[in-house]
Order: structure tokens, then sequence, then C-alpha cells
């Protein structure tokens, strides 16, 4: 009788912690992709780059590869933001 109760009672318990652990999971990850892409173009931004430089460069060392980065300098990038709106 007290393996009844106890499955009566914990079950949906368990069922709505896993349902909220799969959402904190999620939000987590949408708020990891939000901190590391540009929310106007979804490139990876500045931050993406500096916590993973470093990285990619040993990874290009050690497989004794080529590293190349490009960066852009858009003029009157400003009076596209303003035309099309920032990015939230």
């Amino acid at each position: 009788v007290i393996v009844l109760v106890a499955l009566f009672i914990f079950r949906p318990m368990s069922k709505a912690i896993l349902r909220k652990t799969h959402e904190l999971v999620d939000a987590r990850n949408s708020m990891a992709f939000i901190a590391a892409h540009d929310g106007l173009t979804g490139l990876h931004n500045r931050t993406f780059l500096t916590d993973h430089f470093d990285t990619l460069i040993k990874g290009a060392r050690r497989r004794r590869e080529w590293l190349a980065a490009v960066q852009l300098d858009l003029d009157r990038f400003k009076q596209i933001n303003d035309t099309l709106g920032h990015a939230d």
C-alpha cells in the first residue's frame, strides 16, 4: 500500500520536475546562443570570438593548419542600423 501511495504522489512530481528541467535547459541554451550571436545578423559576435579565439589558435597549431580571421568595417553601418532597426 505504501508503495502505491508513493507512486501515486511521486510520479506526477517527477514528471513535473523533468518537464521543468527541460524548460531550464532550453532557456539556458537560448541565452547562450543570444550571448554569442549578433541579434541582427545571427553571426557570432565579439564575445564568442574573445572566448574562443585562443582555443581556435591552439587547435590550428596542434593540427598544423592555417587559421584566418576576417574583420569587416562597414562604412555608414549606423545608417543601415537606423534604417533596418536595431536587434534587441
